[in-house]
């Protein structure tokens, strides 16, 4: 399976259908255990998690909701595309300094609000579910992009820079997602494990 992921990945590497990549993730979802560094399932793919005014509208769906499978604790996940934009093609501060892209600061911003709405439900959400799971701070990921866009070393250090600023949220592209399988293929078939 892990090869499957990798060959999928590396066909697709263009492609910017988010569906299609829900799917794919859905699939192979043992990608997200190698971000996380812990073993994690999914726990839902569009799964409500609060938010919903009187007239059945604003509910708040991630595109996936991780559980550890050791202590239950649920992670938030948005996902973009590869094709999804990081920064802005002109530097925003000549030379050097470049600007996120909207995309990368609105899925930030998007993955925050589910998490506070998530949290401000959860004694509710918890009761009313068939599934037991637990939710403390949750961790969330944002996968997007591709780094194969950051052209320049100035690209590379405004991305870094601004994916490290981020509390409370991981920011990995989708490249970096696939290396880490790559990783663990070379890994097994050295027999270093």
């Amino acid at each position: 399976m892990l090869k499957q992921a990798l060959s999928i990945w590396n066909t697709n590497r263009s492609n910017a259908d988010e569906n299609f990549w829900q799917s794919t993730l859905t699939q192979y979802s043992f990608v997200f255990s190698q971000v996380f560094s812990m073993p994690v399932v999914i726990f839902g793919t569009k799964t409500y998690v609060g938010g919903k005014s009187l007239e059945d509208t604003g509910g708040k769906q991630p595109d996936f909701l991780l559980q550890s499978e050791l202590t239950s604790h649920v992670m938030v996940v948005e996902i973009k595309t590869p094709e999804t934009p990081l920064l802005s093609k002109s530097p925003y501060r000549p030379p050097d300094v470049f600007a996120v892209s909207r995309d990368v600061c609105g899925a930030v911003g998007q993955i925050g609000r589910y998490k506070d709405t998530f949290l401000e439900n959860y004694a509710q959400l918890h009761l009313k579910s068939k599934e037991r799971f637990l939710l403390a701070d949750p961790k969330c990921l944002v996968v997007v992009g591709n780094t194969e866009q950051l052209e320049t070393a100035d690209m590379k250090d405004s991305f870094e820079y601004f994916r490290r600023g981020q509390r409370g949220t991981e920011i990995i592209t989708f490249d970096e997602l696939f290396k880490k399988i790559e990783t663990l293929i070379r890994l097994l078939e050295s027999g270093a494990v």
